[in-house]
Formats: structure tokens, sequence, C-alpha cells
């Protein structure tokens, strides 16, 4: 097997996902005690001696435990304070509280600041694991939910139907999912690129990690490459920024727009595909990470302009697990249940009543080109639900006045002919009624028709009794 295939298929042990613990402790006794007992146990433990290194390595990288002493030695911030910063920035991120000098006062004030739980000195190290266990097993149940309920959401719609090209979606959706393996995501603008990468995210075995989508439109080459692979600066002191692929270890990386990435990049990626390891930007020392990467472009598999762009061992790898996604009008049976889907998941967010959208508005759905595909599709059926607050149903006349002068005039387009011709005469008619304010003697010699005629069609088509 391949170095490439070796690293492809590590497997991630489900439990040690989330297990990177921050401790923020000056007593060099207790803060040593607490890194061997922990890393015994299979967490990954950082630690720091006051409060400007702690801070420093949170923001380098999130953990998904701090550990924090109430009193610092170094009394740049005492951990009240640094409680409030964490719970401010990751609200859902457990906190332990440790100090064998609080008072019940301050015991009870970090609690009430969001703190899991608090610890005093001296504790046993038996109570300590079982704190941490607790902590780390109520974040993964309230991330896992957190992260199925966005991951519900976004890939909801794109899934909505039960045409073939959204069957074929689901099954290919949850056999990459399950693979370790770089994957490419192909499509037109707007087609849920996005979406999909998340979902595969959340299907796959590292969902109780962190999903980042890095945006290559506009980026600056070496701005970039410092971002994905970090940085290392030799002055006085030695410093490095941390990279993407340092800071998501065991996590999901999303490039959308593969074509906007250099080729040195790719390059570098490549490498780092087949050995699970890179080295920064301006650094020697080779830095080993368990990353998967997902790929994107809104050019399909095959396309010249593809595989211009791409190098041609990471197009070939990626193309092994390819997730191609079809345009909106390739996909019209689908669009009313997309449409519903949007509407509920909407109504939900401004905690209002769920509403409808009526089948003429549907139909026009169907019918429309939709250029800019799903992107398109939920910002207008957005807009609609919150011209229609006070309606149940949502009509055409809610639609944008650009869209609703195109619906009047194609809304009978897709109906057959004598169909088609009935909903024509009706909505004609009842124009005139109601500008001639129902005088049918009047309406007949505007639009040329005997009266006798007239009031024949109207009682067929329902506008007279």
């Amino acid at each position: 097997m391949s170095k490439s295939a070796s690293n492809a298929e590590k497997v991630i042990p489900q439990a040690l996902i989330r297990s990177d613990i921050l401790i923020i402790e000056d007593e060099e006794d207790i803060r040593r005690t607490m890194e061997l007992v922990l890393k015994d146990e299979g967490y990954q433990i950082r630690s720091a001696a006051n409060s400007i290194d702690g801070i420093a390595q949170f923001h380098a990288r999130c953990p998904h435990l701090v550990i924090l002493d109430i009193w610092l030695g170094n009394h740049e911030r005492d951990g009240i304070t640094i409680l409030e910063q964490i719970k401010k920035e990751h609200p859902f991120l457990p906190v332990v509280m440790i100090s064998g000098h609080a008072t019940i006062e301050k015991a009870v004030a970090s609690l009430h600041k969001g703190a899991f739980d608090f610890l005093e000195k001296p504790f046993s190290l038996e109570k300590l694991l079982l704190v941490v266990d607790r902590a780390l097993m109520q974040s993964r149940q309230q991330n896992q939910m957190q992260d199925q309920e966005m991951y519900d959401n976004q890939i909801e719609v794109v899934l909505s139907g039960q045409s073939p090209a959204a069957q074929n979606l689901r099954a290919n959706l949850e056999h990459i999912a399950n693979q370790n393996h770089p994957s490419f995501i192909s499509g037109p603008l707007g087609a849920g690129h996005f979406d999909v990468a998340r979902a595969l995210h959340g299907l796959s075995p590292r969902r109780l990690s962190a999903f980042k989508n890095v945006v290559l439109c506009g980026a600056d080459q070496l701005h970039l490459e410092s971002l994905i692979f970090g940085l290392e600066v030799r002055q006085v002191q030695r410093r490095k920024n941390l990279g993407i692929l340092e800071q998501y270890h065991l996590s999901t990386v999303f490039f959308d727009e593969i074509t906007l990435m250099p080729r040195n990049i790719q390059r570098r990626l490549m490498k780092y595909i087949q050995t699970g390891r890179f080295t920064c930007v301006g650094g020697e020392e080779e830095i080993e990470s368990n990353v998967r990467l997902i790929f994107s472009s809104s050019q399909r598999g095959g396309d010249a302009a593809l595989e211009a762009a791409v190098i041609p061992e990471l197009y070939v790898l990626c193309k092994q697990y390819e997730i191609m996604l079809p345009p909106l009008e390739d996909r019209f049976r689908d669009i009313g249940p997309m449409v519903q889907t949007i509407i509920n998941q909407y109504c939900r967010m401004l905690h209002i009543v769920p509403k409808r959208m009526d089948i003429e508005a549907v139909r026009f759905f169907e019918n429309h080109k939709w250029p800019a595909n799903l992107f398109q599709l939920k910002l207008i059926v957005q807009w609609m639900v919150l011209m229609a607050l006070e309606y149940d149903v949502i009509t055409l006349q809610h639609l944008p006045q650009e869209f609703y002068q195109l619906a009047e005039q194609t809304q009978y387009l897709h109906l057959p002919l004598r169909e088609a011709r009935e909903h024509f005469e009706k909505d004609f008619l009842l124009h005139h009624m109601s500008k001639h304010d129902s005088n049918v003697q009047n309406v007949a010699h505007a639009i040329g028709m005997e009266r006798t005629a007239l009031y024949r069609k109207l009682k067929t088509l329902g506008i007279l009794g």
C-alpha cells in the first residue's frame, strides 16, 4: 500500500476526536501532575503557567476543555476574567475552575458565569478525571446536537425530492462521507457546494470535530500559503503562527473553487495528502497532521478549464471521490419539496407559524431557469416568506417585482393548450370585470363580445354564480 493510500485510509478513533485540553495553572507541581494524569488517559494536553500564555494558546487553537485556576500568580488577569472572555467567544466550551484560595463566593460566581464545575485544592485525581469526563461528555453531546441541527438544515434542501438526481446524490454522499479520502464536489454556481461539503463532514467519523471553510477568491498567494501551512519567523525570539493543517488536526477543511488555488500550493497539499506531513512557510521541521480535505469547483470533471487549473495528480486523486451536483433546472420535480423545506426552515428561524406556497407559484418555480441555482432559489423563497408574514399561503404576488412580471408572462406556458386558454380567459375577464365594476354590458362593449355570450362564459368560468 502506498503512503498516500495509507494516510488516506487512517481510521480516526471516535473517542479521541474531542480530546484537546488546555490547562492554565500557575503552580507547577499541580500543573505537571494534571498533565501526566490526563495524558495517561489519552487526552491531548497543552498547558500554560500564566494568563498571557494561556490566552495565546487558547486563540492559537481552540481546545475542547479548559481547566482554569481562579488565582493566577502573575495577576495579569484572574481566572474569572478569562472565563468571561472564553464564554463570550465560545459559549458552549466547558471550563472547569480550580483554586485553593477561593471563597465560596468566587466559586459560585464562576458557576454563574458559565463554568462547568469547580474543584477546590487539594482535590483527588479520581475527582479530576470524573469532572473532566463529565465535562467532555456534555460538550460532545451539545456539539453533536448543534452540528446535527446545522447539518440537517443545510443538507435537507439539497436532498429534497425523489428524482433520480436526488436519490443518486444521497447514495453518493453516504458512501463518500465514510471514506477518509480527499473528496471533490463539482457542479454549477450556487448548486450547494458548501452545503454538501458540510454534509460530508456531518456524516463522517469526524462529525464532532471542527469544519473549516477556506475562501480562495481574492486570497494573496503568500498569505494563503501561510494560512494553510503556518508561518515560522526567526527573529530574536522564534515565533510560529499555526496554519490550518495544524489547527484543524482530526477535522475537515473545505476549499471552495480549487481553480483559484495557486499550483504551488496544490503541489504542497498533494505532498501532504501522500505523506501526512508538511512544513511551515519559513520552517524546516516536518509537522504531522490528519485533516480530511474537500475541494469543489463550478467546473465539472472532464472540463478543459478544470484540468488546466488543477495539477494532474491532484485532479486524478479527487476524481476518485467526486460528487456531481446537477443544475436546478434538471431537478424541476424536486423544486416543490425544496421550496417547502426552505419555507419551513425560515419560518422556524423567524419563530412564526409555517406557511405553504400555492400551486401556481410552485409551477412558476418549476419552470424558471434559475441561473444561480439553489442559492438564488433560497433568496427568493425567503423574500416571499417575509412579504407574506400576514398570510398563511404564499402566492405569486409575494415575488419580487421583476419576478412577478415574469411570472405573469409565463404562468400558462407549462399547461396543456385547453387548460392554459381557460386560465387566460378567466384572468382576462376578471381584470375587465374589476375595471368596469362588474358591469357585464360595459365589459362586453370593451372586449368586443356579445353580452349573452359573455354572460355564459362568466358563468362557465365560475366568475358569476
